[in-house]
């Protein structure tokens, strides 16, 4: 029998030849939809991007499945998705059975269509366009109060509703039965109401409130039973309502349309003793707009829009080589930002921070920087 030589030339021949089959094998079945997808849930995301994602794939001809987190999924599947929620993102990835990441697409999300950026996602997956639009053109109901969703299983969902400190408790009820209608329709509720603190006014001009909020949970039903009360939170969900914190809204005018309105952001600073004698200089597109110092954080109302915000350390003028972060400014709501030192040699570093851990930065600094 004769003996087989390779060399490294060889090897790498086979090594590329197996990696080409390999990826003409998968782009296949990408292409021809034939086999299953686990879609994996991801609690706390503010909407049914498990469920449109589950029908865009199978739009493409795949057999999808979510598998949420209280259920033991023991389905074959031939590829994973994950997706995560950013505040005006969502960023989903596609791993095959062995967990290799094969395709990962991030998308904008465009403001009470949601799920076209999951088209978008889905479509730049296959190369094709995915629709999934039929049957969700129906709006959102107007509300009185600030009203916040996070879909925490497949047919469950966390509602906090609050009102200004004029809104009556009633009203703010009504808005999480408003919202509650709207996504499901039988459901089972429980809520709690209660007061949160929020302020108004900018600079030194500050005011504190305390309003009405009701949070509740609402767990959809088969059939067409009736709403009703539960007499106790259930278990499950017992934790959600441990961590319930005051959030801090910082609006121009006390009345509850301005609690809706407001458009711009928020950057806080908190960076030991370094440099801390010295100021932060935040310039928005180019040009000064203020001064930060350690330990405080500023309000910047802006009108919607794209926006290049660079924070450095001292100076007038924007310093050579000063990177500045794009921030995409949406009407009605705020984007948190945090600026720390990267090194310490005083170059700055500033990134978006989650409305959460912006209340706990605020929670933690007592002075807000007022800006002309």
């Amino acid at each position: 029998m004769g003996l087989m030589i390779f060399s490294k030339n060889s090897e790498s021949l086979i090594m590329k030849h197996f990696s080409l089959t390999l990826i003409l094998s998968l782009q296949l079945l990408l292409c021809f939809g034939n086999g299953s997808v686990k879609i994996e849930f991801s609690p706390g995301v503010d909407g049914d991007y498990d469920l449109f994602l589950k029908e865009a794939f199978e739009k493409a001809s795949y057999n999808a499945f979510v598998s949420y987190s209280n259920e033991k999924e023991t389905r074959d599947y031939d590829f994973r998705v994950t997706y995560s929620k950013e505040k005006k993102s969502i960023k989903v990835l596609l791993f095959n059975r062995e967990n290799e990441l094969i395709k990962q697409s991030k998308q904008q999300v465009a403001r009470l269509k949601s799920w076209k950026s999951v088209e978008a996602a889905v479509s730049e997956f296959f190369n094709q366009e995915i629709d999934i639009s039929e049957g969700k053109q129906k709006s959102p109901p107007d509300f009185n109060a600030s009203v916040k969703v996070s879909k925490i299983d497949s047919a469950t969902y966390l509602i906090t509703s609050q009102g200004a400190a004029a809104s009556s408790i009633n009203s703010v009820e009504e808005d999480f039965f408003r919202i509650s209608d709207f996504l499901l329709s039988s459901y089972n509720f429980y809520f709690e109401n209660s007061n949160y603190h929020y302020q108004t006014g900018s600079g030194l001009a500050v005011y504190d409130h305390v309003g009405k909020q009701t949070m509740g949970i609402v767990i959809g039903v088969k059939g067409n039973e009736e709403s009703k009360k539960l007499k106790e939170l259930p278990k499950q969900f017992q934790n959600y309502f441990s961590k319930k914190i005051d959030h801090p809204i910082l609006v121009t005018d006390s009345s509850v349309e301005a609690n809706r309105s407001s458009t711009g952001i928020i950057l806080f600073r908190s960076t030991g003793y370094s440099f801390s004698a010295r100021d932060f200089k935040i310039f928005i597109d180019g040009q000064l707009k203020c001064s930060l110092t350690n330990k405080s954080y500023v309000y910047l109302p802006l009108n919607e829009g794209v926006y290049f915000l660079t924070v450095q350390l001292g100076g007038k003028k924007v310093k050579a080589g000063t990177k500045s972060i794009r921030v995409d400014v949406i009407q009605n709501e705020i984007s948190y930002l945090e600026s720390m030192f990267a090194d310490g040699f005083g170059a700055v570093v500033t990134q978006e921070v989650e409305e959460l851990n912006a209340s706990r930065l605020k929670s933690d600094l007592n002075n807000q920087v007022g800006c002309e």
